[in-house]
């Protein structure tokens, strides 16, 4: 009863399939002594109350989907608040329950009520990645900025490269001016271009890495190199590569950059004399 999608059909089988090998073997007699038959009936009915309990908060939960479909306020709070979390705090995909009822306030804009159901939720599964960026979104709101930091950076160690997590620390480094900090947590964003988010973070950030490398590209012996830098910011796949290699190589965001746009100009434009250049000034800047 204790696992998720474990019912109580599996015993009954297997109780029946003893029940007649043993009824084939009429030379046996099998006695059974009446004194366990308390103790045994007890464990039947708290189990059964216990499992009778569970399965109400089941229905409950799929009443709650239906009014989430159909976008009833109303009956997903009545239905959520109808669960007991004293028999059934997780369901079967291991999401607290208590997590739907965040998500509920969260959404209605009482991020007060949201974040004491979060931290229900990660009390309920410390493992719950949502949850813990849930948690860290609702202090990011209040202003505790580290708080939210550990919280978020706890979704990663329990699932690294998770793209909410890395997206909000992205972002945070960003609006504190470490590009480099937020460029490694983009990097290890495992997500594909079809995240919106995901996207925009990536323009941004692109741009606030192009814009003063190409201000310090000046002269016309940088004007292929500039070029390069320039033609960066329509290519979003480019982008991404680039973010995800800093990140693997623990690379300045600048630096790797420049090495990308130096091998375009030596792969694609076939103008190694050029490549050789920039590449003998790049060595010169690296840390």
């Amino acid at each position: 009863m204790a696992f998720p999608k474990e019912r109580a059909e599996h015993a009954i089988i297997l109780c029946f399939i003893v029940f007649f090998i043993l009824s084939l073997d009429t030379d046996r007699s099998i006695s059974f002594p009446r004194y366990l038959l308390l103790p045994l009936g007890l464990i039947l009915a708290i189990g059964a109350w216990w499992s009778g309990n569970k399965m109400t908060g089941e229905i409950h939960l799929r009443h709650y989907f239906e009014a989430r479909s159909i976008n009833d306020i109303s009956g997903q709070r009545k239905e959520l608040s109808a669960i007991s979390p004293t028999y059934y705090s997780v369901d079967e995909t291991a999401t607290p329950i208590a997590w739907y009822s965040g998500m509920l306030d969260f959404s209605q804009g009482n991020a007060a009520e949201a974040l004491i159901e979060f931290e229900k939720a990660v009390r309920a599964n410390p493992y719950h990645v949502y949850s813990l960026c849930n948690v860290g979104t609702c202090l990011n709101m209040n202003g505790d900025k580290t708080g939210a930091e550990n919280y978020f950076r706890s979704a990663l160690e329990y699932s690294p490269g998770f793209p909410d997590a890395a997206l909000n620390l992205c972002a945070i480094k960003f609006n504190e001016g470490k590009i480099d900090s937020a460029a490694m947590y983009l990097g290890m964003v495992k997500d594909s271009l079809s995240n919106s988010r995901y996207v925009k973070s990536l323009n941004v950030l692109t741009q606030a890495v192009s814009r003063p490398l190409i201000d310090s590209l000046k002269g016309e012996e940088m004007d292929k190199l500039r070029e390069k830098v320039i033609s960066l910011s329509k290519k979003n796949d480019w982008q991404a590569e680039i973010f995800k290699k800093a990140y693997i190589y623990h690379r300045k965001i600048e630096i790797q950059v420049l090495k990308d746009m130096i091998w375009s100009i030596r792969s694609d434009d076939h103008d190694t004399i050029s490549a050789d250049k920039y590449e003998n000034q790049l060595i010169k800047i690296q840390p």
